[in-house]
């Protein structure tokens, strides 16, 4: 049996990349394994005459129309006729054709060529190579794949080749013996087949091939057995190949592999989104349950994804038991084209140890029963809320931990998230070094946010709460920053219809620039560094025309780093290079991105001065300038605007390599940026129109969106002139004059917010600043401690015209009386009666909870929360973060009618900053959920009022939880919940009205 079938849908194929990217020189002890006196053999030739074809059609990750597939006599190089390849292509990368050989052993003197003619350049040859002493656990021998040259010109012929097998062969060798830690044999190596990728961009392409040649070969070999051109109804009907064998995915020492190729994954969950949408933006794997109709499995397998079954659906409240996880994955109708089990959500999350210890046997079991049966793939996933470590310990641990990004709009700074999923692994190094984490990214906004902002009524057609592209991509850089190797992204059957039409080319561009390196995602060597980035210098030379008298040269400040850009360092395996992905998670992008733009930003990073840099995107390759400094070298970026891919490598050829493999793709990419920067341009001009018809209006909105639009005017002429990089470069920039005016309603609002809460000011400040020693006086209370969360319109900026209304209703004198008993904690006896402990018992951690004088300020008693190592355990010992809290409290809850505005206000203080991350104080209510509740981890040296608004969707409780997730000491006072009797009480809530798009 042969090793499975080498194709798989990405952008960039195969192992080209792995060629490409993964460079790696064979040792000295390589050479004798390579049988150098190879039988001389003879010449294989094929012509391509007469009627039969010799190619066999194999997988595509694109929409293929074949329209043609035959001997013709329209072109031929020698001869009376070739082989022809006439297709219709949508979007993707990779249409394959494959050539068997007889079995030739690699030699010095083995050389392929094929003669090509085609409409496109693009067009690429490859060699199969079979290592039959590189088993895997099945018995089945291992192959690489050997790259040849690429078709470059339009309608004339070229000679394909593929030479030096045995240079080639043992690179490939190399990288491998890297990836697997193991002695792999070169003995017996041998060419079993040719590989063609006929993909050569959108539209139709017309393919000719002749005179092939193969030498040498065994004596009496001949040319592959030809077979009936198969028509295009017959391809159409999925007769595609003579023989199916399904590509394969294997996990060894936490290296996930598809096809023997390293294999960072990208999957969807999107219920009732278009499937071939779906797999034309570069998916790979769609997740669904597992009792999906078998019509949408079918689909989804026709298309070339594999699938990822959620095996605990239908179970009810009752958790199902491992055996019915392994009887749910037997009578999946596909399982050989699993990817991984879902064995469950939350996991880890329960709050007595006891449930958490039972839950983990339950999967732990589930993982065991699963490999103990004759199912084509065992590998098992889940999302892991907590106890990370458990669920990745040998050898019963999950291979492949879902990691849920938290939500959008939350407290938390994509910056500290980012820190928080770098140390999720590294607390699992110990019990198993480089677990395979993947990221779960949400695609569309909260159900929480929903029902916050319009409770049980029918949003407008604009006002579905929305997840900006911008977001989602800083949430995949945030994964990738800190060294997961998947991502599986969570949305709906929106995604594929107009409204997220920004989202899905998005999801597309980084699918892209993903597959362009993902040999160094999937299987980086070492730890991951996190570089500062840096302004540009300042000249120390005076400026231009001024005449100094002195020789002295000027005092410069060394330069600060930029707070929130940062770059991680992943390196290639043959440590001769590495990837830095740069990524500016800019204070509250949570809840609206800002420009993020900055022109010759400067990153330091080690490496060899003959180094070059290359900033590498679907839409070009870039050189970067780059200059010796201590330390290493410095890169310059001329242009820097949210995110960027950068290459460091001493090979210099580097460059032309890279070009070749994205001249494939980029005019698709390009075609998708310009077509994302003109939606992108139409909705924030729709929102700004709603804003401004409301009197909200912004200083130089009009310049901004003029500027959006010569940008695009721009990138659409260079596009008819086929200079696509220029093309990229104008459609990436729209998107900073878009945020920009979107930040800057943002901040408005919710700085006309935080001035209608705050307290007024002090009459007296006038008249004492006016007395030269004005005597002392108390100082006044500061303002409230808020935050977006506190107004759910202010998470989407779709919803900014609603939440200006939400203001005219913030008034605290529109408020009725505290409904909340026993919200000042005078009464000891009433608080442990009323009030509900709601924390999580974590072992050798004590939490404390009770009731202390609130002083400095503050008057009667005050809530003090306090989470330690228990006694004897060091501190040291403990992990500093915290999934959940270990000391927390839920209130009484109160009876809200549906449609009710309820304001919600706590004080609080918090001595001490608490360590960042998924930790830190926070206010949570039933209505808002834990999407939108109130957290921070910054010191709170004095009492602070915080402030959150709520309207309640139905009839039912509101109650508040207050707590401390993480070590430290919280305090909390005066909790109250007052319900809106102002102008207007009762009655639902104004909408604002939608105007027309600003035309162009």
């Amino acid at each position: 049996m042969v090793a499975p079938h080498p194709f798989r849908s990405a952008a960039l194929a195969l192992s080209i990349m792995a060629c490409i990217l993964g460079v790696a020189f064979a040792t000295a002890d390589d050479a004798d394994e390579i049988d150098a006196d190879a039988p001389p053999g003879v010449t294989l030739r094929d012509g391509f005459e007469g009627d039969e074809i010799a190619w066999t059609q194999e997988t595509s990750d694109a929409s293929i129309a074949l329209q043609a597939h035959e001997r013709t006599g329209r072109a031929a190089h020698d001869g009376k006729s070739s082989e022809r390849i006439t297709f219709n292509a949508g979007l993707g990368s990779n249409f394959y054709f494959s050539y068997p050989l007889p079995h030739a052993l690699i030699g010095p003197k083995l050389g392929v060529q094929l003669y090509v003619r085609a409409s496109k350049p693009g067009t690429r040859l490859l060699a199969k190579v079979i290592l039959p002493k590189d088993l895997d656990e099945e018995g089945r021998p291992y192959f690489i794949m050997v790259p040849g040259t690429i078709y470059e010109n339009t309608d004339r012929w070229q000679r394909l080749v593929i030479e030096n097998f045995p240079d080639e062969v043992r690179r490939q060798v190399q990288i491998r013996r890297t990836a697997t830690h193991r002695t792999v044999p070169l003995e017996g190596a041998y060419l079993e087949a040719l590989i063609l990728n006929v993909y050569s961009g959108q539209g139709q392409t017309d393919v000719f091939l002749d005179e092939l040649s193969v030498s040498p070969v065994p004596e009496g070999a001949t040319p592959a057995p030809t077979r009936p051109a198969r028509t295009p109804e017959a391809a159409a009907a999925g007769d595609v190949a003579d023989e199916d064998v399904p590509a394969g995915v294997s996990m060894v020492r936490n290296r996930l592999s598809r096809d023997g190729q390293p294999y960072f994954f990208t999957a969807i969950d999107a219920p009732g989104a278009d499937i071939e949408a779906l797999r034309r933006a570069g998916f790979d794997a769609i997740r669904v349950p597992v009792d999906a109709p078998k019509e949408l499995i079918d689909k989804a397998v026709a298309k070339g994804l594999k699938i990822i079954p959620k095996l605990s659906v239908g179970s009810g409240d009752a958790q199902p038991t491992a055996d019915e996880l392994v009887a749910a994955a037997k009578g999946f109708s596909a399982p050989g084209e699993v990817l991984a089990w879902h064995l469950g959500d939350e996991l880890g999350a329960a709050r007595d140890p006891e449930t958490r210890r039972a839950e983990l046997d339950r999967i732990r079991d589930a993982v065991t029963g699963l490999r103990n049966t004759d199912l084509p793939v065992t590998l098992a996933t889940g999302h892991v809320a907590d106890e990370y470590a458990s669920y990745t310990m040998p050898p019963k641990g999950l291979d492949l931990l879902g990691d849920r990004y938290p939500d959008w709009g939350s407290s938390l700074e994509i910056f500290w998230a980012q820190r928080a999923m770098a140390s999720r692994r590294a607390l699992t190094a110990l019990n198993n070094a480089e677990a395979l984490f993947y990221a779960d990214i949400p695609l569309s906004g909260s159900k929480d946010v929903r029902s916050a902002v319009w409770g049980g009524d029918v949003p407008p057609g604009w006002g579905e709460p929305r997840v900006q592209h911008d977001q989602v991509r800083l949430a995949a850089f945030a994964a990738l920053m800190s060294g997961y190797r998947g991502l599986v992204f969570r949305g709906d059957a929106d995604l594929t219809r107009e409204q997220g039409r920004m989202m899905l080319y998005e999801l597309a561009l980084l699918n892209e620039e993903l597959d362009l390196f993902e040999s160094i995602l999937a299987d980086r060597a070492g730890p991951i560094d996190i570089l500062d980035a840096y302004p540009p210098e300042p000249s120390l030379l005076p400026p231009v025309g001024v005449i100094t008298t002195t020789n002295s040269v000027r005092k410069q400040d060394e330069a600060k780093p930029l707070p929130t850009t940062k770059a991680a360092r992943l390196r290639t395996k043959d440590r001769k290079g590495s990837l830095l992905l740069v990524a500016d998670f800019a204070a509250g992008s949570q809840f609206q991105p800002s420009q993020m733009a900055i022109n010759d930003m400067t990153i330091t990073v080690v490496a060899p001065i003959s180094s070059q840099a290359f900033e590498i995107s679907p839409g070009e390759v870039k050189v970067l300038d780059r200059e010796q400094v201590p330390g290493g070298i410095r890169i310059t970026l001329p242009e820097f605007s949210g995110t960027a891919t950068i290459l460091v490598t001493t090979d210099q050829s580097m460059p032309g390599r890279l070009a070749a493999a994205i001249e494939q793709v980029r005019p698709m990419a390009v075609q998708m940026a310009i077509a994302q920067a003109q939606d992108h341009r139409e909705w924030v001009v729709e929102v700004q129109g709603r804003l401004a018809d409301d009197g909200h209006t912004i200083e130089g909105a009009n310049q901004l969106i003029s500027d959006a639009d010569e940008h695009i005017r721009a990138a659409r002429e260079a596009m008819e002139r086929e200079d696509y990089a220029l093309a990229w470069g104008e459609a990436r920039r729209v998107g900073r004059y878009l945020r920009h005016l979107m930040r800057l309603q943002f901040d408005s609002a919710f700085t006309a917010m935080n001035k209608a809460l705050s307290p007024p000011p002090d009459p007296s400040d006038t008249q004492r600043k006016k007395t030269r020693n004005p005597p002392p006086k108390p100082r006044r209370p500061p303002g409230p401690l808020l935050s977006p969360v506190a107004s759910a319109p202010l998470l989407s900026f779709n919803l900014l015209s609603q939440n200006w209304l939400w203001l005219d209703k913030m008034d605290e004198p529109n408020y009725g009386p505290d409904q909340l008993q026993d919200g000042t904690f005078e009464d000891a006896a009433a608080f442990k009666a009323s009030w509900l402990q709601a924390g999580k018992n974590y072992e050798d951690v004590e939490p404390s909870v009770r009731l202390i004088p609130a002083g400095t300020g503050r008057e009667g008693n005050a809530l003090a929360l306090r989470v330690m190592p228990a006694t004897g355990i060091s501190g040291d010992m403990l992990s500093p973060t915290m999934e959940f809290p270990a000391a927390a409290v839920r209130s009484p809850s109160i009876e809200m009618k549906a449609g009710e505005l309820a304001r919600i206000s706590v004080w609080v203080k918090m001595p001490r900053m608490v360590t960042p991350g998924a930790g830190g104080l926070f206010i949570r209510d039933s209505l808002g959920g834990e999407t939108l509740q109130f957290r921070t981890t910054d010191a709170v040296t004095e009492w602070r009022e915080v402030p959150i608004y709520r309207r309640a969707p139905a009839d039912g409780p509101l109650y508040v939880t207050l707590g401390l997730i993480g070590f430290g000491e919280v305090f909390f006072d005066d909790l109250t919940i007052r319900r809106f009797e102002g102008p207007g009480a009762g009655q639902a809530t104004p909408i604002a009205r939608a105007p027309g798009i600003q035309p162009r």
